[in-house]
């Protein structure tokens, strides 16, 4: 079926006058705030930084948080099981703090049928 009668290919935005072009710059500013996202998104908490109660305060007021545990390693500390979805739980692991080299936090482990299996 052809295009409706002077409506361009392309849109309503690209019929407009400078409609392409705010287009492409409306892509392109998403573009820079997304890789500006990505850049903060690496920057996390270090359990090492922090004492165990620091840590246990932060996943707690949070409700889920990812926080690194070492120079290449990290991992989502949730506060219950109410942060790990329908099919998951949250199970006690220990990660090093500051203060303490186990120190108790929670992640989201999947859920165990009754015969042990996932």
């Amino acid at each position: 079926m052809p295009p409706e009668r002077g409506r361009r290919a392309g849109g309503a935005d690209a019929a407009r006058p400078g409609g392409a072009k705010r287009l492409v710059a409306v892509l392109a500013a998403g573009l820079v705030g997304g890789l500006a996202s990505a850049g903060e998104a690496t920057a996390r908490p270090e359990t090492r930084s922090l004492t165990c109660r620091e840590a246990q305060d932060l996943v707690k007021k949070n409700g889920a948080v990812t926080l690194s545990t070492g120079p290449n390693t990290y991992d989502r500390f949730v506060a219950s099981s109410r942060q790990c979805g329908i099919q998951g739980r949250a199970a006690n692991t220990f990660v090093p703090t500051r203060d303490d080299p186990n120190c108790r936090l929670q992640t989201c482990r999947g859920r165990r049928s009754s015969d042990g299996t996932r």
